[in-house]
């Protein structure tokens, strides 16, 4: 009875364990994940102090050619939130940049001939408060 008991509790840990972990990890700290269809997608990637986040979508549409789908959201109001978009092309480094205050519908682009593409958000200034740089295409 005893092992049968505890046989029960372990297999029960077990599957209590397997069910969490899922769980935990979608809830880990933003990521992109990409797709074998050229589609790259991220979730609130926030600015260091947490008041401004944005979330978004790469999609590859053909070569060397990448539409960024993105929206933005500023909690704390009263000042803006700025998207940043850096990205390679022919060899040089570029940057692309966005300010919104409170919440901005979906804003699209188009890049060409680009290598490389990250992203990163700010909130109160162009270059304050920035959160960790996520990279949508290496």
């Amino acid at each position: 009875m005893r092992k049968l008991l505890a046989a029960t509790a372990i297999a029960g840990s077990i599957a209590a364990g397997l069910a969490i972990a899922p769980a935990a990890n979608a809830q880990s700290a933003t990521t992109a994940t990409q797709s074998r269809s050229g589609i790259v997608a991220w979730k609130k990637l926030f600015s260091s102090d947490g008041k401004a986040y944005t979330r978004g979508v790469v999609q590859k549409t053909g070569p060397g050619v990448w539409r960024i789908s993105w929206k933005g959201f500023d909690k704390a109001g009263g000042k803006k939130g700025y998207a940043w978009f850096r990205y390679q092309k022919n060899g040089q480094w570029k940057s692309r940049v966005t300010a919104w205050d409170g919440v901005t519908g979906i804003r699209q682009f188009e890049l060409r001939g680009i290598k490389k593409l990250f992203t990163y958000t700010c909130w109160a200034g162009k270059s304050d408060n920035c959160g960790k740089k996520l990279w949508l295409v290496k």
